[in-house]
C-alpha cells in the first residue's frame, strides 16, 4: 500500500495511524505524515507512492474501527442490503489491495469481481 493510500483510508481514524506511526521503527513514516500537508503540496511521488512496509500498514489497519461490507462482487463502504457481509479493513486490504479499499472509501463501492 502506497503512503498517500493508508493516509487516506485512515483519514477518519487519524488518531490510529499516530499511535502507530509514533513508535521509533516507524519514525521517518510519522515525520512524512506530520508534513503530509506540504508533501501533498509539492506532489512529492517519491513519499506519497512510497510502498509502506507490510508490518506497519498491518498494525494500523488491525487497530481501525472502520468496516466495509461486501455483497457478492461488490464491497462498499456502507451497508445495503441484508446479504452484506461486514469485514474489516484489514481483511478488506489483503484480500483487494490498497487501491481498491481507497476507491471504496472515495466512491462509496467498487465491483470487485
Amino acid at each position: 500500500m502506497k503512503f498517500w493510500q493508508l493516509n487516506s483510508i485512515m483519514r477518519s481514524e487519524p488518531a490510529v495511524l499516530e499511535a502507530i506511526l509514533i513508535k521509533p521503527e516507524w519514525d521517518r513514516y510519522y515525520e512524512w505524515y506530520l508534513n503530509d500537508s506540504e508533501i501533498v503540496a509539492a506532489q512529492d511521488r517519491e513519499k506519497l507512492d512510497a510502498i509502506m512496509p507490510n508490518d506497519l500498514v498491518r498494525d494500523v489497519l488491525k487497530d481501525s474501527k472502520q468496516k466495509l461490507f461486501l455483497d457478492g462482487d461488490t464491497l462498499r463502504s456502507y451497508k445495503f442490503g441484508d446479504n452484506d457481509v461486514q469485514i474489516s479493513v484489514l481483511s478488506a486490504v489483503e484480500r483487494f489491495g490498497g487501491e481498491i479499499v481507497e476507491d471504496v472509501f472515495e466512491k462509496g463501492s467498487f465491483k470487485v469481481g
